[in-house]
């Protein structure tokens, strides 16, 4: 399904729409957003004032469906600190409940497993909500910068216990460079993301896809042309973006898929998400 992402200043909505057109937040927005994260980390280990700074920031910022509310609410909803978790939950509690209220609340009084990754090695934490409902703690208040391809483009990643960066996409891929499997796993919830590096051509970049080379802070990730193309449907969502540099006749393709099932803690909220990963991806930017 064609998509029509709005990503404009503080106004960040998707919806399906016969044509594909996109919008993006801008570079001085990308500027205040890494300033917020050492805010935010700030925070986390911050005792003194929270009991008036949590209330101002919840009410600042959530359902405000842009970039910064997004990472605002993904923070109270993932933080670890007990203190911010004990006075959000006082005053989220007095509030009209919300799905993204209620998502919070339901991973504050779930329980922490460990369980089998399902789609590798080592054990991935859980969130557990009265054996109803789960949540395999994808991190979309923190994320990680990873350089790729010996340094030529660098790109931002949620955090997850099964984010094993630089594995080979598949067997045959073994021996190739230009092909990395950057995160696979989960279960109720899932993310995969690949990094491809390709020769050229322009037959890769296909109609039906969407130049936003000079939008917003795509305009400046120092790639000559950048192509996005999205699919949509109820319980995932594929993103492909398309990175080129003429210079080294270089084309970059990352690919985004993410899944959700209804007994995810987070399933009524899943379009934030999608538009919260979107907004990660957009970061990217050659060296």
């Amino acid at each position: 399904m064609k998509i029509l992402l709005f990503i404009l200043l503080y106004i960040f909505s998707i919806e399906s729409y016969a044509q594909t057109n996109v919008n993006v937040y801008s570079f001085k927005q990308a500027g205040s957003l890494f300033k917020m994260f050492g805010s935010l980390d700030s925070l986390e280990n911050k005792s003194k004032n929270l009991h008036s700074e949590i209330p101002s920031l919840i009410e600042n910022n959530f359902g405000k469906n842009n970039v910064f509310s997004y990472f605002i609410e993904a923070f109270i909803r993932e933080t670890e600190s007990k203190d911010i978790k004990d006075i959000a939950q006082d005053y989220l509690l007095s509030l009209d409940r919300t799905e993204t209220i209620s998502a919070i609340l339901m991973r504050y009084e779930s329980s922490i497993e460990k369980i089998p990754n399902p789609k590798g090695k080592g054990e991935i934490t859980r969130y557990n909500y009265k054996d109803q409902y789960y949540d395999e703690n994808i991190k979309f208040s923190r994320i990680n910068k990873s350089n790729l391809f010996n340094n030529e483009i660098h790109i931002f990643l949620p955090k997850a216990d099964f984010a094993p960066l630089y594995f080979k996409q598949s067997d045959s891929d073994k021996n190739d460079p230009n092909k990395l499997l950057l995160m696979a796993g989960g279960q109720t919830t899932a993310i995969s993301i690949n990094a491809t590096r390709l020769a050229f051509n322009q037959d890769l970049v296909k109609s039906e896809y969407t130049d936003i080379s000079n939008i917003g802070v795509v305009a400046k990730n120092k790639f000559d042309q950048t192509f996005i193309s999205l699919k949509d449907e109820k319980d995932s969502f594929r993103l492909e973006l398309f990175f080129i540099n003429r210079s080294k006749n270089i084309l970059y393709q990352m690919t985004y898929n993410y899944y959700i099932s209804s007994t995810n803690m987070n399933y009524k909220i899943f379009k934030d998400l999608k538009a919260h990963l979107v907004n990660i991806s957009l970061l990217t930017y050659r060296n």
